[in-house]
């Protein structure tokens, strides 16, 4: 990572590099701001730092609007997981999906979004589209200690 964040405003565009770069914005100002940067190609939305779907909407809005893309990211397995599939089938262009790499014993709903794959189904049921899994949650039941 380049710090500050900032450096990258100025910075053209580098041939054969793709710079990526958002899941630490904390709103769909920001994420504008770093559209218009000739240096970043992908910008990686994170649904918690945004605040929620609406934010996140608006910050989507804007990285299509510039023509770049979209790479929702949460470090997050849970909700925020699924919130950021969500988002990012929604988006125009053929995206991304950042999550972190963990064991399969970490995914509360059980479909693998925790391991790396070219595609990903994205969940059609009620709400996000998956409940977790009651065992897996039974696991971490802290009531039951």
């Amino acid at each position: 990572p380049l710090w500050p964040p900032e450096a990258l405003l100025d910075c053209a565009a580098m041939p054969g590099i793709t710079v990526g770069m958002g899941a630490d914005l904390g709103s769909a100002e920001q994420m504008a701001l770093y559209t218009r940067a000739p240096s970043i190609g992908v910008l990686q939305p994170d649904v918690c730092m945004l605040g929620g779907l609406s934010e996140a909407k608006r910050a989507l809005a804007a990285i299509e609007g510039a023509k770049k893309i979209p790479a929702p990211h949460t470090p997050f397995v849970g909700p925020a997981a699924l919130a950021s599939l969500h988002m990012l089938a929604v988006t125009e262009q053929e995206g991304w999906f950042a999550t972190v790499e963990a064991d399969d014993s970490l995914d509360p709903y059980g479909f693998g979004h925790t391991r790396w794959k070219a595609s990903l189904e994205v969940p059609t049921g009620p709400g996000l589209g998956f409940d977790p899994d009651p065992g897996f949650l039974h696991r971490y039941d802290y009531a039951k200690e």
